[in-house]
């Protein structure tokens, strides 16, 4: 992932459900993954699902594609929270 976070990644950090994304940045990219019906079918079948593991392979590549899931169940984390607290 990006060492340092674009302007979009740092508005992002304040509110983990912000919905803007930079087509370069590897973070939005993650952050993206992470709001996709891809990630979740996988998250709920509790494996990384074929169409999941194919989108990761082409965005990030095969050898980055294990780090961006990291990130992409980081951000989703975050994301489910900013939810919790916005409907609490």
């Amino acid at each position: 992932m990006s060492a340092k976070p674009c302007e979009t990644c740092a508005k992002a950090a304040i509110n983990a459900a912000c919905h803007s994304f930079n087509d370069g940045c590897d973070d939005c990219a993650a952050r993206h993954f992470a709001h996709l019906q891809i990630f979740h079918e996988s998250r709920k079948a509790k494996k990384i699902t074929q169409g999941y593991q194919a989108a990761l392979d082409r965005r990030f590549g095969v050898d980055g594609a294990a780090a961006a899931h990291e990130a992409v169940k980081r951000w989703a984390a975050r994301i489910d929270e900013a939810r919790v607290r916005c409907l609490a």
